[in-house]
């Protein structure tokens, strides 16, 4: 039972190696490789809006006057204070702009992402902070403007991560993609989709072949990135603990089968 990054590839290595491998189970694995990733962000979009619309509709004002704000010196310097950024915003370099909403967009990806999954038993940080959470902020009035109420949120994930600054600079985030030390990073090979040999034989060939009542694709309506993959509580939902089942009586079909 393999997380999402090399889920995959364990996926892969069944498919390709079956006299190796009784079974895989690729938790939350991206086995359709895309370039752009859209759905992505209408999931985020899909679960904060199951606090209400207010949520999505306050992220939107707020992202709309920073687009304002940063247009002027004077909007640009309250930007890097109200947001605590570490260097100073260029918005003449185009992706710097392009940096800075990503990472505060991150800051609800993450959330959703493991939204009240159970990883605290190992240590994570920030399984306090849920998709309630971070929503009750920005639809909270009493918290300011949908900026202020942003900007919030951004100050609580700093926080919580003991970061002192929020770093919007797309070169320091080059230098850090271009570390050459062999880590998690670096395998993961997530972009390696450059070869000669044409694009007939494409990730649909293979894997399509092998869906089947003993290697079923299990969708969670309503839970987080792996929540199957976390030890059960009492607060989980009937689909999660009806998934984890399944799940189980598959592998043991697996074993017994071989």
């Amino acid at each position: 039972m393999i997380f999402p990054n090399i889920g995959y590839l364990s996926a892969w290595f069944r498919v390709k190696y079956p006299h190796l491998v009784d079974g895989a189970v690729a938790t939350s694995a991206p086995i359709f490789a895309q370039l752009n990733f859209k759905e992505y962000l209408q999931v985020v979009v899909s679960s904060l809006a199951t606090t209400g619309p207010g949520c999505n509709k306050n992220i939107k004002m707020a992202t709309d006057t920073i687009t304002k704000m940063i247009s002027t010196d004077t909007g640009r310097k309250s930007v890097e204070k109200m947001f605590n950024l570490c260097d100073p915003l260029d918005t003449s370099q185009y992706v710097d702009g392009s940096n800075l909403f990503s990472n505060l967009a991150g800051n609800f990806e993450g959330v959703v992402q493991y939204n009240k999954d159970n990883r605290a038993f190992e240590g994570a940080i920030g399984t306090n902070i849920t998709i309630d959470t971070i929503c009750g902020i920005m639809t909270d009035e009493s918290n300011g403007s949908p900026v202020e109420r942003y900007a919030k949120v951004n100050s609580l994930m700093l926080s919580t991560y003991s970061q002192k600054c929020l770093d919007n600079s797309y070169n320091k985030m080059i230098k850090g993609l271009q570390a050459t030390a062999w880590n998690a990073s670096a395998s993961e090979g997530d972009l390696g989709d450059v070869q000669p040999f044409g694009n007939f034989f494409n990730l649909k060939f293979s894997i399509q072949q092998y869906l089947s009542a003993e290697s079923p694709a299990i969708y969670i309506q309503g839970t987080a990135h792996c929540a199957n993959m976390y030890p059960g509580t009492s607060d989980d939902l009937p689909q999660l603990v009806q998934a984890r089942a399944i799940i189980e009586k598959l592998i043991g079909t697996w074993i017994s089968s071989n």
